[in-house]
This record gives structure tokens, sequence and C-alpha cells, in this order.
């Protein structure tokens, strides 16, 4: 009788997840894909246990849902756009982005970030990871996360400003 009931709940959170993806305008063959997605999201965060009314946990499901159907449009985007880079990729381009990997590489060490500094960018900007997963795998709260890059950037922000100075004043005084 209880597994009824669950079933009966679990089919209720995907007919609600298939209308919000309706709403999106997904596509109908990423409906499906989604809402499976989103209700393992739902289901391993631990929300299903929760002491929620309908409301709250209707709420729960779509900030779920928007989170899936964002990173799925993130991810579809990457792809298209790598489809698009791969026609027309050629050595200049490649060369020119080795090169500014290597600036971010030379301006982070010279910024002396702590490690765990430098993972936290290799996490972000490296892997393509959001600040929620970030603070998932972290164990802290997503505005721990968001206040710590935004020093670590304003940091090398400030540190790159430094070096555009020091390089034009070297330039004046030859």
């Amino acid at each position: 009788m209880l597994s009824g009931i669950k079933q009966d709940r679990h089919t209720e959170r995907r007919n609600f997840l298939l209308r919000l993806f309706s709403s999106l305008r997904a596509a109908p063959d990423d409906k499906e894909d989604l809402a499976q997605q989103s209700l393992l999201r739902f289901l391993s965060q631990g929300y299903a246990e929760r002491d929620l009314d309908d409301k709250q946990e209707n709420a729960l499901l779509a900030r779920v849902g928007y989170s899936t159907f964002i990173d799925f449009c993130r991810k579809k985007r990457a792809s298209n756009l790598g489809e698009r880079e791969d026609e027309l990729s050629d050595t200049k381009f490649d060369w020119q982005r080795e090169e500014q990997v290597e600036e971010i590489k030379d301006l982070i060490l010279r910024s002396k970030l702590e490690r765990d500094d430098i993972l936290l960018i290799e996490m972000r900007f490296g892997d393509g990871n959001s600040l929620v997963e970030i603070a998932r795998l972290c164990r802290v709260h997503v505005n721990t996360i968001r206040r710590r890059l935004e020093r670590i950037l304003d940091r090398l922000r400030r540190q790159a400003s430094l070096d555009g100075h020091t390089k034009t004043d070297g330039r004046a005084q030859s």
C-alpha cells in the first residue's frame, strides 16, 4: 500500500515536471530526459523526505527543474559552439587561446593565491561547474562560494592592473 502511494507521488512529480518543460518549450524528445534528471536531483538532494506541503514541494520541484533545464541548455549550447569551432578552427585560433591560458596562469602565480583559491578557480572556470555544484562539493553555502570567487577575481583584477601599470611605466622610462 505504501509503495503504491510513493509511486503515485512520483507520477505526480513527473507530470508536474513535464508540464514545466512544456511551458519552457523544451523539445518533445528532451522532456522525458529532463523530467527524469530533475526527479533524480530532487530525490538525491533529500527533498522527497522533507515534510512539505504540495506548494512547497512543487516550488522545490520547479527550482530543480529550472536548474536542470538551464544546465541542459548550457551543455547543448556549448556542444553547438564546439561543432562550429571545429569547423572554423585553425592553428592561429588555437595558438591565441593557448597564449591566453598561459597569461592567466602567470597572473594567478603572480597574485600568490592559496592552493584552495586556485582549486576554486579551476572548478568554476576550468571544469565549468556552477556555483551550486561547487557549493555542494565543498559542503558550504552557495553565497560563500560566490563571495570567495568575487574576492579572488578582484585580487586577480588588481594584479592585472598593477602588471599593466608596470609594463607602461617600464616602456615610458626606457
